[in-house]
C-alpha cells in the first residue's frame, strides 16, 4: 500500500502536484535539491482530516514553518495543502474543485 492515493493532489507554497507518481518524483527532486522536512508537532487526526506543523530547510529556505493539512480516504492521503507562516496568501491553497 502507498501513502498517497493514485489520484492524490498536493497543494503547496504555490505548486500543485497531481498523482502518487508525480508527488513521489517531486519528493526525490526536493531531497537532491537539498531540501529536508521536519515534522515539529504531533499530528493531529479528526475523522478524515489531519493536521500537522513542519519545518522546511534548504537552498534559501531557513525553517520556515508550514501548517499542512491532510484529506484521508481509505488510509491514504487524498489531499494535502501545505500553507506556509508568511508565504502563503491566507486560504491560497484552500479552494478545492
Amino acid at each position: 500500500a502507498t501513502l498517497y492515493a493514485g489520484n492524490a493532489v498536493i497543494e503547496s507554497l504555490g505548486d500543485t502536484l497531481t498523482g502518487a507518481t508525480a508527488i513521489g518524483q517531486g519528493a526525490v527532486s526536493a531531497h537532491a535539491l537539498g531540501f529536508h522536512v521536519e515534522r515539529v508537532a504531533p499530528l493531529s487526526v479528526n475523522g478524515d482530516v489531519a493536521t500537522a506543523w513542519f519545518k522546511i530547510t534548504g537552498v534559501g529556505i531557513d525553517q520556515t514553518p508550514v501548517l499542512t493539512v491532510f484529506q484521508l480516504k481509505d488510509g491514504q492521503i487524498l489531499r494535502q495543502w501545505g500553507f506556509g507562516i508568511g508565504l502563503t496568501e491566507p486560504f491560497a491553497n484552500a479552494v478545492t474543485p
